[in-house]
């Protein structure tokens, strides 16, 4: 046992392929980190991305397979993962964020415990890796400090971030709700946030996701209305602080697996999910 280490649970959110199994396999080859002190959470989405492989590692007692039939939009997952991991005993130290397409190389040795030592030297309360894209800032090793905002593939925080702020927006059907995680950190809370400033070598990216099951009409409706609804948000923080300060911690605001409105347009992500 290694008592000694922070409990650390990795959320992945696997929607759109196959690689879900190189990223797993990658964090025990790379990670350097003692495996009874972690636990991986994975959210499989339907019929898409590795059940063949995620079935091969059911057995394993630090894995957790989710497999939640309906939820393509990204806020779902991983607040599904979010969910699930306050209910396991004892609760985690660190929440990880990690992309099922971020595979960790041999450059990224020993990640975690970097996380861990960059987020207590700078005291941030959320961080994450140059493979997640960063806005308003060139990060450097000495100022790593995010004064924008970046995007939560690689997302990692301690526990009493999410005590304190809750989960992500689930009224941003798409992209975007990472950003507003980070804006409610900075803005709304007055807390840091950082990149690791060597990190540009630690993932290797075969990038896919849950647009792959839709058409591409559909997801950059999408896209555009996430980019809208993010845009007012910010607009209202801004003006008044205190009135978002009182959503937190923000709970959940719809079930996981939903019929998506907006206005006149109606898209039922449960018929790709199914493949009709």
């Amino acid at each position: 046992m290694s008592l000694d280490k922070p409990l650390i649970d990795i959320i992945i959110p696997n929607g759109g392929g196959e690689v879900v199994g190189e990223t797993i396999e990658g964090i025990f080859k790379y990670s350097n980190y003692p495996e009874d002190r972690l636990r991986i959470i994975v959210i499989s989405q339907g019929k898409y991305g590795g059940l063949k492989y995620l079935r091969s590692i059911s057995e394993r007692k630090n894995i957790y397979v989710i497999n939640k039939q309906f939820n393509i939009p990204p806020p779902i997952p991983y607040n599904d993962g979010l969910e699930f991991s306050s209910k396991l005993d004892p609760l985690s130290d660190f929440i990880h964020f990690l992309d099922d397409d971020l595979i960790p190389q041999e450059s990224s040795f020993g990640w975690i415990d970097k996380f861990i030592s960059f987020q207590e030297k700078w005291k941030f309360a959320l961080c994450g890796a140059k493979a997640s894209y960063v806005q308003d800032k060139k990060i450097t090793e000495d100022s790593p400090v995010v004064p924008g905002v970046f995007g939560s593939g690689t997302f990692f925080f301690p526990r009493w971030l999410f005590d304190r702020i809750g989960y992500l927006d689930e009224r941003i059907p798409w992209h975007c709700a990472d950003n507003q995680y980070c804006v409610r950190t900075r803005l709304i809370e007055g807390l840091s946030l950082g990149v690791y400033p060597s990190s540009d070598t630690w993932f290797l990216h075969k990038h896919q996701s849950g647009t792959n099951v839709m058409p591409r009409q559909v997801h950059l409706f999408l896209k555009q209305i996430s980019f809208e609804i993010f845009n007012s948000q910010v607009k209202e923080m801004y003006l008044d602080p205190s009135k978002w300060l009182e959503q937190h911690p923000l709970l959940r605001s719809r079930k996981p697996d939903y019929l998506f409105k907006y206005n006149c347009f109606s898209f039922d992500f449960r018929g790709y999910q199914d493949g009709e």
